[in-house]
């Protein structure tokens, strides 16, 4: 498990070494905190949805995401919604281990996803 959870944070590394090097801003620590929160309280408004057998569950974060992604960098973006996550987990009981395998995951979700808006047109962003 913790050899997953340094692979994908190497991973995520390298997509943020990536987007500095075009020169991606990260974003202002207050902002990127702002965002945190809002990733955290966010995250905690889950629906679940029963499909026969199949649960899904659902939650309200890609609207901060769609937020962030225009007013932070994109390591801002997978700093703050990591912070987010990882907080609102934390706050539930979930256990440590499972905390951090889903914290490391998200952040490199958002990584990859950020880094991806990011380098298809950086004039998107006038942060």
């Amino acid at each position: 498990m913790i050899a997953l959870v340094t692979v994908q944070m190497l991973g995520a590394g390298g997509f943020a070494l990536l987007v500095s090097r075009t020169g991606a801003p990260i974003g202002r620590p207050v902002t990127i905190a702002g965002f945190a929160l809002a990733f955290c309280v966010f995250s905690r408004l889950e629906v679940s949805l029963d499909f026969g057998r199949t649960q899904m569950t659902v939650s309200l974060t890609e609207i901060v995401l769609i937020v962030a992604v225009f007013s932070l960098g994109p390591v801002g973006v997978a700093i703050s919604g990591a912070v987010g996550h990882g907080v609102s987990r934390v706050t539930r009981r979930a256990p440590p281990l499972k905390v951090l395998f889903n914290t490391a995951n998200y952040f490199c979700a958002l990584m990859v996803a950020a880094s991806g808006f990011w380098l298809s047109d950086p004039a998107i962003f006038r942060i």
